[in-house]
């Protein structure tokens, strides 16, 4: 990497804060066996944490869009996986933006989604009938 596509260690210290913030809501989003088409068809435990994932991908596409953030880093890296979640909340933002009347509400999650389908265009989003996040390492005994 050359000097000036390298990136300064606060901005990946806050990239990585944003990102981390998003795993409950990625991980409710991978585990859906049925993708809601709305906030109302989310359980009231899950809302929270689908309303932050929606935030936080917005704000990481408006800081991608603006320069702040390092669009290769974040495509690289991220790409897949934001790919992986934004393909289970189609629905769920077109609903969105319908009640809110607000064709750009949260626009930058699609410019995100956008970037990240040029960068990896044969991607194919696979889900697990089991929620992520224990990398096989739990067991069913406590």
């Amino acid at each position: 990497m050359s000097e000036k596509d390298s990136v300064d260690a606060g901005t990946i210290q806050f990239l990585y804060s944003l990102w981390d913030a998003t795993l409950p809501g990625r991980d409710r989003v991978l585990a859906w066996k049925i993708v809601p088409e709305n906030e109302e068809s989310i359980p009231r435990a899950e809302i929270v944490n689908i309303q932050l994932l929606l935030r936080y991908f917005n704000r990481i596409g408006h800081l991608v869009e603006r320069e702040i953030l390092p669009k290769d880093f974040v495509e690289e890296f991220f790409g897949r996986e934001i790919l992986r979640s934004c393909a289970r909340l189609v629905k769920l933002l077109a609903s969105a933006r319908q009640g809110r009347d607000d064709p750009n509400y949260l626009e930058f999650i699609d410019r995100l989604a956008d970037r990240c389908k040029k960068r990896w265009p044969n991607y194919v989003p696979k889900y697990y009938p089991k929620a992520p996040g224990t990398m096989g390492l739990r067991s069913g005994a406590t």
